[in-house]
């Protein structure tokens, strides 16, 4: 009876086991991190898929729960993975408009935009995630200077090869302003 017992209770944390993993499989987050880990191994198609199955969950979500910001937020990060970097900054702007404190989906677009190369825009996004940043969070303070230390070294490119550029002189000014206000040198 006891054998019976114990393999009955096996069998139950087997199937308890299946049906998580089975779970974890169908959300977005899931297929993001599957993506992630696949395109380093030269997996690249693999991870295109698994970044496509990102999208198919969370519009899955998103049709219950069209305002959940974290699955917006993965959906934005899968559509950029995708190359469809327009479709993402479109959702960063609606996770933005949820929580326009959302530091992160803020500074995520301003890394988005510094890929479109559109880095004035760029600067203004990471500045505000700057600002938005608690103090305490000595690691996004970090990553964020950095991202908006590379925009500027392409902004003083941009100045030497166009010295008539005018937004290049006022993002450089901006970006300096804040750098000063932050108590930081560049």
């Amino acid at each position: 009876m006891k054998v019976k017992a114990v393999l009955i209770l096996l069998s139950l944390v087997v199937l308890c086991s299946y049906s998580v993993a089975q779970a974890q499989e169908n959300t977005t987050g899931y297929w993001l991190k599957k993506g992630y880990e696949l395109s380093p191994n030269g997996s690249n198609e693999q991870a295109l898929q698994a970044y496509e199955k990102a999208l198919v969950t969370s519009d899955q979500v998103l049709e219950k729960n069209p305002k959940n910001a974290s699955v917006l937020r993965v959906k934005a990060e899968a559509l950029t993975r995708l190359g469809r970097w327009d479709e993402s900054r479109k959702i960063l702007e609606n996770v933005i408009e949820i929580n326009p404190k959302n530091y992160d989906a803020i500074g995520r677009k301003g890394e988005l935009l510094f890929m479109m190369g559109r880095f004035n825009e760029s600067l203004k996004a990471f500045n505000q995630a700057i600002e938005l940043i608690p103090a305490n969070d000595t690691l996004e303070l970090v990553a964020y200077r950095s991202a908006k230390s590379e925009v500027l070294k392409i902004v003083e490119q941009d100045i030497l090869e166009n010295p008539e550029n005018a937004k290049a002189w006022e993002g450089k000014r901006r970006a300096l302003q804040l750098a000063k206000t932050l108590g930081y040198q560049e």
